[in-house]
């Protein structure tokens, strides 16, 4: 809501929401800027991000391994090069992609489900381009409110699926054709499920219910949710447990 409101207000032609905690190099906005000022077809333009800690410390480990794509591409080829299992082309922590705010506006804004909705619902309908010398330090703490949201079972699942109507992603995605459309959403839908899994299962583990069943109620009609909710569990139970188990052994000296 505060986002949309600020973009109501925003007169320039591109449009980057900076987070709090994260810092910029000192030409990363040039950067952008000078990446659509190269490409009259340019909608969306990201640099580099580099985790680094609260000390400041870089946790980025080399060699890079995503990041991997030209100057310019067309954007729906980089997101069906991920969907295709190619995660050399894109990686970041979170939002990176500075847009032209007509094109934002004509989207329709931000949308709670942010991330998706710009790399699924934007990014594909234009051509994105790209800086890897343009430095964005992400930083990543406990601290962070997504982290502890999702510790309670917050993890964004209406958001997601709204997001998949709100910005029409199977009707938009038609003009690379019906068969690739279906291949997007089914990606789309497939990740969130596993994510979902993943923190369904943690919770469980940690006995932490209550957060666990809120992500329940909200998915367990999906059929792409329960066999990875089998597989994570399995793993939970070889491994995790007894490894919890072993430790409480060492603590009280058995």
């Amino acid at each position: 809501v505060c986002w949309n409101a600020a973009l109501a207000e925003a007169t320039g032609e591109y449009v980057w929401i900076q987070q709090d905690d994260d810092m910029l190099a000192d030409d990363y906005i040039e950067k952008m800027a000078a990446l659509f000022q190269g490409n009259p077809e340019c909608t969306t333009a990201a640099g580099l991000a580099v985790a680094f800690d609260l000390d400041g410390n870089i946790l980025d480990t080399e060699p890079r391994t995503k990041n991997f794509r030209p100057r310019y591409m067309a954007g729906h080829e980089l997101v069906l090069g991920m969907v295709r299992g190619d995660q050399s082309l894109f990686g970041a922590p979170g939002t990176i992609f500075a847009i032209k705010r007509d094109v934002l506006v004509e989207a329709g804004g931000y949308q709670r489900s942010i991330e998706q909705s710009q790399l699924y619902g934007i990014v594909p309908f234009g051509v994105t381009g790209f800086d890897e010398t343009a430095i964005l330090y992400w930083r990543r703490h406990e601290g962070q409110i997504n982290l502890m949201l999702s510790a309670r079972g917050w993890i964004g699942i209406k958001e997601v699926w709204s997001c998949l109507k709100e910005c029409e992603i199977e009707r938009r995605w038609q003009i690379f054709g019906a068969d690739v459309a279906r291949e997007v959403v089914s990606h789309f839908t497939e990740i969130e499920c596993r994510r979902a899994a993943q923190w369904f299962v943690r919770l469980l583990a940690a006995r932490k219910f209550s957060g666990a069943w809120r992500i329940l109620v909200l998915i367990w009609y999906h059929r792409q949710f329960w066999p990875i909710v089998i597989v994570r569990a399995r793993g939970e139970l070889l491994i995790d447990v007894p490894r919890r188990l072993l430790k409480l052994i060492i603590r009280r000296g058995f």
